[in-house]
């Protein structure tokens, strides 16, 4: 798992004709089998009753290891699950988590973990 950082500033995904977005643009590779995660700021700043706020790359690691053989089809549910647990309730704030996956293959190419297989990029902005 890889997590990206945003440059600053960036606006919201699609959104870039609304300023100056010259350094928000990226490029990923997207291979057979992967996955992306988008999420907003409800779900990173929602606190505990400690008033901590959810350690989503955490969570999110120690929830896709349990899954034997690759993310299952659930984890944005125990993932939901896990933040209102940690939240000990309802969220302060709106949150929103989006999950898309590529297919086992795309263009004639399979998922091949461990080698050197044919990946699409898939711009982000």
């Amino acid at each position: 798992m890889t997590a990206l950082e945003v440059p600053s500033p960036a606006p919201p995904l699609r959104l870039l004709p609304l300023g100056d977005c010259s350094a928000a643009g990226r490029t990923l590779q997207f291979r057979p089998g992967g996955a992306l995660l988008f999420y907003t700021d409800g779900v990173t700043e929602a606190r505990n009753p400690r008033r901590r706020c959810y350690p989503l790359a955490g969570r999110l690691a120690g929830l896709a290891a349990s899954s034997a053989g690759g993310i299952r089809p659930d984890l944005l549910d125990r993932l939901r699950e896990d933040l209102l647990r940690h939240a000990g309730g309802p969220l302060d704030d709106d949150a929103a988590l989006v999950l898309v996956r590529a297919p086992a293959a795309w263009g004639g190419q399979a998922a091949q973990p461990g080698t050197g297989s044919r990946s699409d990029s898939v711009p982000l902005g």
